[in-house]
């Protein structure tokens, strides 16, 4: 109970970050990360075998610069009308990004976040996987979980606050990337 007195949590994003800044002035990032999760549909690439699942997130993590601590992998096996999938889990210093198929499907699911201010790191890693696995369609958000500390006026000392502003990745600038790795 005690962090709820001092934090302001605010679900409204970037509007409310703003007001918030307007009332108390300047807000200060001390901490948190960007997160990307995404459904990708009718995925061109064979998603079935997972040490190509881990090899092609190993490739994503080089090209957002980011550093596995740990990888767990599991193929699953086929069964009657099912392919059987892959699951790529790592660990990162940074924190954490997992892959999941359903080949029979043609579906991905993709999870990334990380700690810091390597937003751009977490897009690259993000827009690799897009380039490689080559869907038709992604459906996904984009997240700012950052926590921030103001001075409050009246009693002279610093609060926190946390937004959680979320996009749709085509309301993001990450579909501007998307759209020129998918007509390459």
């Amino acid at each position: 109970m005690q962090i709820l007195n001092e934090m302001l949590a605010i679900p409204n994003g970037r509007m409310a970050r703003d007001e918030l800044e307007k009332k108390v002035g300047h807000l200060e990032r001390v901490g948190g990360g960007y997160h990307i999760f995404a459904e990708l549909l009718d995925v061109r690439q064979n998603i079935s075998d997972a040490k190509e699942m881990e090899s092609l997130i190993k490739n994503a993590l080089r090209a957002g610069n980011l550093h596995s601590v740990m990888c767990n992998v599991m193929q699953f096996p086929p069964r009657e009308d099912h392919v059987g999938g892959a699951s790529v889990t790592h660990i990162l210093e940074e924190s954490h990004v997992t892959l999941h198929t359903w080949p029979e499907e043609k579906f991905a699911q993709f999870d990334i976040f990380t700690c810091g201010d390597n937003k751009e790191g977490t897009n690259n890693a993000f827009l690799y996987v897009v380039k490689i696995l080559m869907p038709d369609y992604v459906v996904g958000y984009e997240i700012d979980r950052s926590i921030y500390k103001y001075l409050d006026k009246n009693t002279g000392n610093y609060k926190r606050a946390a937004f959680a502003e979320m996009v749709t990745i085509q309301e993001s600038n990450l579909l501007l990337s998307m759209q020129g790795l998918l007509r390459e």
